[in-house]
């Protein structure tokens, strides 16, 4: 996501979701045995958590 939508009124507060994101998907790679977590998995799990 570019910093122009980040900025977005719409999308307020959306910057820490994402850094949490990167934070999660972090620790998940480093643990995974079956290689990197694709985002689209990520956002997903994300969507069915919060």
């Amino acid at each position: 996501m570019s910093s122009s939508e980040i900025n977005r009124p719409e999308n307020k507060g959306i910057a820490s979701a994402l850094n949490m994101l990167e934070e999660s998907k972090k620790v998940i790679d480093s643990n995974s045995k079956g290689g990197p977590i694709p985002y689209a998995s990520l956002h997903q799990f994300a969507g069915t958590m919060f």
